[in-house]
C-alpha cells in the first residue's frame, strides 16, 4: 500500500517481478575478462561467501513500485477542487489576502 501523490489515500499496488541477477565469483573482475553481451547486464563481484537475498528483493521492489501513485478518482477530485476554485469558492479569500498585502506595501511606502 502506497499513498496517492494527490489525495494522500492509500492506493494497493500488485506487483509481480521476476528477478534475475548474475554474479562473479572473487574480487572485482576486468570487464575484457568476461564474455558478455552487450544487451545483458554487466555480472555483480560477489563478495565473500555470503548473498543478501533481502537486499535484492528491496532493490527489485523498491525498482518496481510507481513512484508516483495515484488513486483511481484523484483526477476526478483535482477537477472538483479546480472548479470551486473557479467557481469563486476561494477567491474571496485569496483576494483578501492579497489586498492586506499591498494595504502593508502601501503603508511602508508612506511612512
Amino acid at each position: 500500500t502506497q499513498r496517492c501523490v494527490v489525495t494522500l489515500e492509500p492506493v494497493v499496488a500488485h506487483l509481480d517481478v521476476e528477478i534475475e541477477r548474475y554474479f562473479v565469483l572473487g574480487p572485482e573482475v576486468e570487464v575484457d575478462e568476461i564474455l558478455v553481451s552487450p544487451d545483458d547486464e554487466e555480472p555483480e563481484p560477489l563478495d565473500g561467501t555470503c548473498l543478501d537475498l533481502g537486499e535484492i528483493a528491496v532493490e527489485e521492489l523498491a525498482l518496481a513500485l510507481d513512484p508516483y501513485p495515484r488513486a483511481a478518482d484523484a483526477d476526478a477530485q483535482l477537477e472538483a477542487q479546480r472548479a470551486a476554485i473557479q467557481g469563486g469558492a476561494g477567491t474571496d479569500a485569496a483576494r483578501s489576502a492579497f489586498a492586506a498585502l499591498a494595504a502593508l506595501r502601501d503603508q511602508g511606502k508612506g511612512t
